[in-house]
C-alpha cells in the first residue's frame, strides 16, 4: 500500500525546514566545541611556554651572576700569575745567600777563623755576547770572597774541599795565602774566592694556578 500524507504542504515544508535547522545547529555546536578545545589547548600551551621562558630567564640570571663571580676570580688569578712571574724573574737570578752562608759556617774546621766575608751580585755574559756575535743571554749569580786565618795550609785545603761540595758553589779556589804572626803565633792568612750560581726558590702562589 502507498502511504498517503494528508498534511498540508505548508506543514511538510515547515517540518523539513525545521529538520535542516536542527542539523545546522548540531553541526554548529560540534564546530564550536572543536574551536573551544583548540582554544583551551592553545592557552595551556601558552602557559607552559611562559613558564619555560620564566625558568630560562631565572637560569640566565643565575648564570650571569656566576659568570660575574668567576670573572672576579679570573682577575685575581691573573694578578697571582703576574706576581709569580715577577717573583720568578727576580729570584731565579739571585743566589740563596742564607743557605750558602749557613753551609759555609757549618763546615769551618777547628783551627780556622774567619776575618771577613763579602758576597756580591754579579752578571755574567754568554759566549755569543762576549764575542760580539749577538746579544746572547745574561745570567745573574754572585761572587763570594772569604778572608781568614788558619793554623796551617792543610786546614785551608780541607775547608776548601768542603766549600766546593756546597750546592751552587763553582770555581772555588784559594786566591791568596801568606804566613804572618798574630799574637806571637804563626798563622796563614788566606783568601778564598768562589762563583755562586742562582738559587732555587719556591714560587709563593704556584699551587692551583695555571700560567
Amino acid at each position: 500500500m502507498n502511504n498517503i500524507s494528508l498534511l498540508p504542504p505548508e506543514i511538510k515544508l515547515y517540518k523539513q525546514s525545521r529538520q535542516k535547522m536542527m542539523n545546522y545547529s548540531f553541526a554548529f555546536i560540534i564546530g564550536l566545541m572543536v574551536l573551544l578545545i583548540i582554544y583551551f589547548v592553545l592557552i595551556f600551551a601558552n602557559v607552559q611556554a611562559n613558564s619555560e621562558l620564566n625558568k630560562l630567564k631565572k637560569d640566565r640570571a643565575t648564570l650571569d651572576s656566576e659568570i660575574q663571580v668567576l670573572g672576579k676570580y679570573e682577575d685575581l688569578q691573573q694578578q697571582v700569575i703576574f706576581v709569580n712571574q715577577t717573583f720568578e724573574k727576580i729570584m731565579n737570578n739571585v743566589p740563596d745567600w742564607d743557605d750558602l752562608l749557613v753551609n759555609i759556617g757549618l763546615n769551618i774546621p777547628d783551627g780556622v777563623w774567619l776575618t771577613d766575608m763579602t758576597a756580591t751580585q754579579s752578571k755574567s755574559k754568554t759566549k755569543n755576547e762576549d764575542e760580539g756575535e749577538g746579544e746572547g743571554k745574561s745570567t745573574t749569580g754572585g761572587d763570594l770572597l772569604v778572608r781568614g786565618l788558619a793554623i796551617n795550609n792543610s786546614l785551608i785545603a780541607s775547608w776548601l774541599d768542603e766549600i766546593q761540595k756546597i750546592s751552587h758553589v763553582q770555581n772555588a779556589n784559594i786566591s791568596f795565602a801568606s804566613k804572618r804572626v798574630v799574637d806571637n803565633q804563626n798563622v796563614i792568612q788566606f783568601e778564598i774566592k768562589a762563583s755562586i750560581t742562582p738559587g732555587e726558590y719556591e714560587i709563593p702562589f704556584s699551587k692551583g694556578v695555571s700560567q
